[in-house]
């Protein structure tokens, strides 16, 4: 019987035999160690998909039932049998929406080609342009699917999808309505334990397209004028990639400038190449995140840390050159770094 000393807490479900609950808590926590706040040998009770306590193993048996092998009062009992929990992954930066694959980019990467080069060769994300131009879209919806579950299995709950390789009209929204349907397929009783939450991203300015190579100023309109304003409730942010060898600083300017003033919030490729003042431009326009900064001076960082711009890098040693950044000031990050897996073609 439980123990009538011991407070009542609501619970549909106890989880025990956690061999490591990893908290993430921003307040220290009893019995929890290190920056994550990790309890060893823990247990943790939800109900009805909230948590209401966290603590040791031993002691939430007398606070739900006495009987760990049968359960009271409608309450689920699972064995984690040793396994490490943590929150679910929120994945940043997705682009899985894609047909085709870029398997000889990678050999020709390994021999010394750049990515900029096979850009400018029209290989890279031209490559998967024209493959997901030429796809049908019940074929594209089933790859993102095959590609959405493979996040399911590894713990992801949150993933933002970027479009990008349709670079027209037609296809760039048939890309946004296919992540939409990623999320409407999630919210299907099927995925009732499982739900990954798709958060969609339209990124028309990815690169030029070959049709627009010597009309650029043309294609930039397009975006501006006729993809923004019809894809409006298609989705959440507006993401481009500010390079040299895909759109000018002043060009992202005008096309986030307008998506601004449509009600989308702001993302950016940023600095990945060279040194090319989009993380400035992230700052200056208030974007939620600038990603990759490989080539990101100190003094950009500096902008987005004081502007709260999340940063997301594609390249781990982007990050670890620059450990000062790193440090923490009053328990917080001096920029505010998140992670991601990148799905893209060249590295699926």
């Amino acid at each position: 019987m439980p123990d009538p000393t011991q407070p009542r807490i609501q619970a549909t479900m106890v989880i025990h035999n956690i061999g490591q609950l990893v908290t993430i808590a921003q307040q220290p926590i009893s019995g929890a160690s290190g920056p994550l706040q990790v309890i060893s040998h823990a247990a943790m009770a939800m109900h009805n998909g909230d948590i209401t306590w966290i603590g040791p193993d031993d002691k939430y048996e007398p606070l739900f039932h006495h009987d760990t092998h049968v359960p009271q009062d409608g309450i689920t009992i699972v064995d984690a049998q040793g396994a490490v929990v943590t929150p679910g992954f929120v994945d940043s930066h997705t682009h899985l929406v894609f047909a085709g694959d870029r398997a000889e980019e990678f050999h020709l990467r390994r021999g010394g080609s750049s990515y900029g080069e096979l850009l400018s060769e029209g290989q890279g994300i031209l490559t998967t342009m024209n493959a997901t131009r030429h796809a049908d879209t019940n074929l594209l919806l089933e790859l993102a699917k095959a590609r959405i579950d493979n996040l399911r299995a590894h713990g992801t709950t949150t993933v933002e999808v970027k479009t990008g390789y349709g670079l027209d009209k037609v296809t760039e929204e048939a890309c946004l309505r296919i992540i939409n349907n990623l999320n409407a397929l999630e919210e299907s009783p099927v995925y009732q334990n499982s739900q990954v939450r798709v958060v969609p991203t339209f990124m028309g300015a990815h690169v030029v397209p070959p049709e627009y190579r010597e009309r650029r100023d043309d294609y930039v309109s397009l975006v501006v004028e006729e993809m923004l304003p019809s894809f409006v409730g298609l989705a959440r942010f507006c993401d481009v990639f500010c390079e040299r060898e895909a759109f000018t600083l002043e060009e992202c300017r005008r096309i986030l400038t307008s998506a601004k003033a449509l009600g989308y919030q702001l993302k950016l490729h940023a600095d990945q190449l060279s040194p090319c003042g989009g993380a400035a431009l992230a700052a200056e326009l208030g974007a939620v995140s600038a990603d990759h900064l490989d080539y990101a001076s100190d003094s950009d960082l500096d902008a987005l840390r004081e502007a709260s711009i999340f940063w997301p890098p594609d390249a781990l040693w982007a990050v670890l050159r620059r450990p000062q950044r790193l440090e923490l000031a009053g328990g917080l990050a001096l920029i505010l770094i998140t992670l991601l897996t990148s799905i893209l073609p060249r590295q699926h």
